[in-house]
């Protein structure tokens, strides 16, 4: 069998995002590919599934550079450190001809594999997740983009980019973002619309007592509900700032999760006396399928910047529950066109439009709503089950 082997920061048991992706990826290759997983340490600090892996799949792990994720420095030292570390694993183990999928986060993995790849001449594909360093200016952590410093640090990352063989990507905008990034060239480089998947079966409609969950009364309310990280790219405080304006008491926003942006949004709740909103902290997987049921409308926010960068994961899971989508973001993103396409819910580009989306909400919409929630999990079913998105993996390997 041809040998697959995947190199990841995080694998299993750990059950964040990427971790969790990744492992369902390497589940389903090794029917087909005899594969071989290099990875960093586990995290004991993260979430951890008890639910076992499959035998198929051989894990090699390095547990150096084991430090804390929480401190800048040594979050810095861990990126680089396990960077180094999975780069000498290749070096040491891969062979030409191998199929190799890295990810790019962390992003010196990227640089390094590009040189590896020119030695041990193997198969290079790469599961973009982020683009770097365009994200890290969305995020406003590189400020000056006209800088030589960016430039010559884009430069670098879009060579890297270009040395793949194959890219997937998880939409649309993000295909148009990387064709321009790597000027490609007819026959060496393959982009693949791979997008995330909805876990269909443990996510999916049911009726759960909102009330009770919130700890508010909702009766008479159309709840809206934000479930994820609450950190800067999320636009969260315009969402609650517009809110806020709009002052429609038939309307309830619950939080849920953790972020930078969290003590200031509490903040601003306070100072403006919002009984409307209310915050509920982070949630572990398990729960994720009542939460999603406990609203009317959730909310998928990005801003403005990040067209092209992401494709927020959770969207897909929302549409599980059947649950109406409010995206807020450029019009032209991979969930805005899916959300119009499917008649899911509503687009938002703006903060005017979204004060006169929250104004002229009412319950007389609910009906609407419904039917809106029912299409989300027919499209979940059809298009974005974990066996049709996996499938796309297996094809892609197998071209």
């Amino acid at each position: 069998m041809k040998k697959v082997w995947i190199l990841t920061e995080m694998f299993h048991p750990d059950e964040t995002a990427t971790s969790y992706i990744l492992t369902k990826i390497a589940e389903k290759l090794a029917v087909d590919f005899d594969v071989n997983v290099i990875c960093g340490p586990i995290d004991e600090t993260s979430r951890l599934t008890k639910e076992p892996l499959s035998d198929k799949v051989n894990v090699i792990r390095s547990n150096n550079f084991n430090y804390n994720k929480n401190n800048i420095l040594l979050r810095c030292l861990r990126f680089i450190g396990i960077s180094l570390q999975l780069a000498f694993s290749a070096t040491s183990k891969i062979s030409k001809g191998d199929k190799v999928l890295i990810v790019t986060n962390p992003a010196p993995m990227l640089l390094l594999f590009a040189i590896i790849k020119r030695i041990k001449k193997f198969e290079l594909s790469i599961l973009v997740h982020d683009v770097f360093p365009e994200n890290a200016v969305a995020a406003n952590i590189i400020k000056n983009e006209k800088s030589l410093f960016y430039k010559f640090i884009k430069w670098m990352f879009d060579k890297a980019y270009s040395s793949a063989d194959k890219l997937i990507v998880l939409g649309r905008d993000m295909k148009d973002i990387i064709t321009k990034k790597i000027n490609i060239e007819k026959d060496k480089n393959q982009i693949f619309i791979i997008e995330n998947w909805a876990d269909i079966d443990s996510i999916y409609p049911t009726k759960v007592d909102r009330n009770s969950l919130l700890g508010v009364d909702c009766t008479d309310r159309i709840v809206l509900q934000y479930a994820g990280n609450i950190g800067r790219v999320q636009g969260l405080m315009q969402l609650v700032e517009c809110l806020n304006i709009s002052n429609n008491p038939l309307i309830h926003l619950a939080l849920w999760g953790d972020g930078a942006v969290l003590p200031d949004l509490k903040k601003y709740v306070a100072e403006n006396n919002m009984k409307n909103v209310s915050f509920h902290g982070a949630y572990m997987r398990n729960q994720q399928n009542d939460i999603l049921n406990a609203c009317d409308i959730s909310i998928i926010t990005l801003s403005e910047n990040m067209y092209g960068l992401g494709v927020p994961s959770k969207s897909y899971n929302i549409m599980a529950a059947g649950s109406a989508i409010l995206y807020i973001g450029h019009p032209e993103s991979e969930i805005a066109y899916c959300v119009k396409e499917h008649n899911l819910g509503y687009t938002i580009e703006n903060r005017e439009e979204l004060i006169k989306f929250f104004k002229e909400l009412k319950i007389e919409d609910i009906e609407h709503i419904k039917n809106m929630k029912s299409n989300a999990r027919t499209v979940a079913e059809n298009a974005y089950s974990q066996k049709s998105i996996l499938n796309k993996f297996t094809n892609c390997f197998l071209n």
